[in-house]
């Protein structure tokens, strides 16, 4: 049968060969360069308990977005410094409808009696730390101070607008630092077009050398870059069809489908290789003979991987399995349909390398057992490390390395109270109760919430009440509006107190403290809590576990996969047995390494999953169905693991923290791997399934 597949194809290669390049052709015709998005959408936020508490916080609120712009001044004079505010405020304003500005410039009547022509601006700051909410603008050091710009809405914001207008020189003002979403988000465009660009750059140089190097061949060089690109241009042709952008998870579409589409490949060039067989003719219809069952089972099964991110809540995930899905299927057969053409042109010669891929084969052979009983003893205690790991998103990763949006960032998580707070909506039980009677019950909330240590800082309308109390007439600068005040609704009903933290790490950890407080005055209030830190860790358990779902269901499918290829029980759980020990070490890196599960980190596991079991398809296929061991099968699983482990580790050069863990985590696996394919399974075939003893 399989003889009449290559029989087939040879035969009938020119029309498939140009079958191919029309439909690649037709393809390309439609296919439009997808947009970059640096937003972090697509991760079934509408689901999370913390977006629908967020969402109803804002809409009683009238919550918008905002801009914290830190100013470092120079050893000037205050109206110096307050003259260049109220610069840039009315060229804000200018520029932007429905914007504000908040910063100390709006003070300046409580300094009047202080204020001379010669007053220092950093004694300004200073008599400012003493002001109820002025003070809350004021950074630690006393050397710098907060401007908030205030959006009534973050529709069609010009950033670009923005930029140029504060970074403008003004008198007295040394430099401003903003700190926005929008500009994390305008960084990581920046930096996911840099990375797609050199991660697909880097991966193909580095092939290309390696491909160079194994078979000494630039016939064999073009081939492979060939079937890279018939394997690339579906995958951004799905791109178009589901009219998707290049986020932080689609990002890795390209350069995955690029390392993904070469095993193929490398296995029918190395059987055409290594044939001895004289007739070109014949060597084309051997290799196919001989690889085009197992390919099509390892298609399959890295196909069902990347397919089972369907069942995901997040979009942006389920597109990713769906693009590298099609295309690994898209790859196998355009690759066997153009390869009799291709390898036509090609006059092989003995591989320069085989000797030292021979040398390797026998040593491993020779350590088998140690190395069996190693991988063995590593699965086991490997194991149950994945219970001792955590779920846990650190927003800040997400945050391009070295890039201006970090440094600004912590810049003002180190000079002021955290960005990151815990937001506590507070609703009247009892709606007939009078201001002073609730007014009074905050108060006293504020004053048991100031009790949890990890809170640096606590907003609410205990701050208002203290700013009349001290300033009586004077604060008529400052407006508490009925409307929009930020810490009570219009009809005061309800109420708002915004916790600030110093660590991030501690929000999750005093929710119980922050509950059990609140138990206090449950006759008076309803409470809901929001943090965005809340909300991340949430979204990412929720997809990480229903990505750990997707795994178990390609395990299942995987499973079926193989038996139905081996029509053998034993062989088919000592096949998965074998690829479950180089996977379980991700839990010994993560536990070793200090790391947290994530969705990058179930990402991972299930792509291994799919990708690891190719080589183990491939033995068990020609040692227990084939009965028989060819060193090229050792050959081409070495070269197609080196080829894995070098574009895996491509991804180290990212910089997002995420991407480099993805990258470093699955080259090593793959590296376990081709250990285990070539020391664990052969030597449990032979042991239990006794069907072959020869190498493989």
């Amino acid at each position: 049968m399989l003889n009449k597949i290559a029989s087939f194809l040879f035969q009938h290669r020119t029309p498939f060969f140009w079958g191919v390049l029309l439909t690649l052709a037709l393809m390309i015709s439609f296919i439009k360069i997808p947009k970059i998005d640096g937003q972090l959408t697509g991760f079934d936020l509408e689901n999370s308990s913390y977006y629908q508490a967020g969402k109803k916080m804002g809409e009683i609120f009238n919550i918008n977005d905002f801009i914290e712009v830190k100013v470092v001044v120079k050893d000037t004079s205050t109206q110096t410094i307050f003259h260049s505010l109220s610069q840039i405020e009315e060229e804000l304003t200018t520029a932007f409808k429905g914007l504000k500005v908040n910063s100390l410039h709006q003070a300046k009547r409580l300094f009047k009696t202080d204020l001379k022509n010669d007053s220092s601006i950093f004694n300004t700051i200073k008599k400012s730390t003493h002001i109820p909410i002025v003070d809350q603008l004021i950074s630690r050091d006393q050397q710098s101070f907060l401007m908030l710009v205030l959006l009534d809405s973050s529709h069609n914001f010009e950033l670009e607008q923005f930029n140029k207008i504060i970074q403008q020189k003004q008198p007295g003002i040394e430099r401003l630092v903003p700190v926005s979403h929008f500009h994390i988000e305008s960084e990581i465009e920046k930096t996911l077009t840099a990375d797609v660009i050199l991660l697909s750059g880097l991966i193909l140089t580095l092939f290309s050398l390696l491909i160079y190097y194994i078979y000494r061949d630039f016939l064999a060089l073009l081939y492979v870059l060939i079937i890279i690109l018939i394997s690339l241009i579906p995958a951004i042709f799905f791109f178009t069809l589901l009219d998707i952008p290049i986020n932080l998870i689609s990002a890795l579409i390209i350069p995955v489908v690029l390392i993904l589409s070469l095993a193929d490949s490398i296995h029918l060039l190395t059987g055409y290789y290594q044939s001895n067989l004289t007739n070109s003719e014949l060597k084309i219809k051997q290799s196919i003979t001989t690889y085009i069952l197992p390919s099509f089972f390892t298609s399959l099964t890295t196909t069902f991987a990347f397919f089972s991110f369907v069942f995901n809540d997040s979009e942006s995930i389920k597109e990713f399995g769906l693009i590298i899905a099609f295309s690994i299927g898209c790859s196998f057969i355009f690759t066997y349909a153009i390869s009799p053409t291709l390898l036509l042109k090609i006059t092989p010669q003995p591989l320069p390398q085989k000797q030292l891929i021979s040398s390797i084969l026998i040593s491993l052979k020779k350590h088998r057992k140690p190395i069996s009983y190693v991988l063995i003893l590593i699965g086991l205690i490997a194991a149950p490390l994945f219970t001792q790991l955590n779920f846990k998103t650190d927003f800040t990763a997400f945050i391009p390395k070295n890039s201006e949006a970090l440094k600004n960032r912590n810049e003002l998580l180190n000079d002021f109270d955290s960005q990151l707070s815990l937001s506590i909506l507070l609703e009247k039980k009892n709606k007939t109760a009078s201001l002073k009677t609730t007014e009074t019950s905050i108060i006293s909330l504020v004053e048991d919430l100031k009790s949890i240590e990890y809170i640096a800082n606590i907003k609410s309308i205990k701050d208002q009440t203290d700013f009349k109390k001290k300033f009586g007439a004077l604060s008529s600068f400052i407006k508490f509006p009925n409307k929009n005040n930020p810490y009570r609704n219009a009809d005061r009903t309800a109420y708002m107190i915004d916790l600030r933290y110093k660590d991030m790490d501690k929000i999750e950890q005093s929710t119980l403290e922050i509950e059990q407080i609140l138990k206090k005055y449950h006759h008076n209030f309803e409470h809901t809590l929001f943090s965005k830190a809340l909300l991340v860790d949430e979204i990412n358990k929720n997809i990480s576990t229903s990505l750990f779902r997707s795994l178990g269901f390609s395990f299942l499918l995987i499973f079926l996969s193989i038996l139905l290829l081996t029509k053998d029980l034993k062989t088919t759980l000592i096949s998965l047995l074998v690829n479950l020990i180089p996977l379980s070490f991700i839990s010994l890196i993560f536990y070793l390494g200090n790391l947290d599960l994530d969705i990058l980190t179930a990402i991972t596991s299930v792509i291994c999953l799919g990708v690891i079991v190719d080589d183990t398809i491939h033995i068990i296929y020609q040692k227990t169905i084939l009965k028989q061991s060819k060193n090229e099968l050792g050959f081409g699983i070495l070269s197609t693991s080196l080829v894995l482990i070098v574009g895996f580790l491509c991804f180290s050069i990212s910089r997002f923290i995420p991407s480099q863990i993805f990258g470093i985590v699955s080259a090593l696996i793959f590296f376990f791997t081709v250990l285990a394919d070539l020391t664990l399974l052969p030597y449990l075939i032979d042991k239990f399934i006794k069907k072959s003893s020869d190498e493989s």
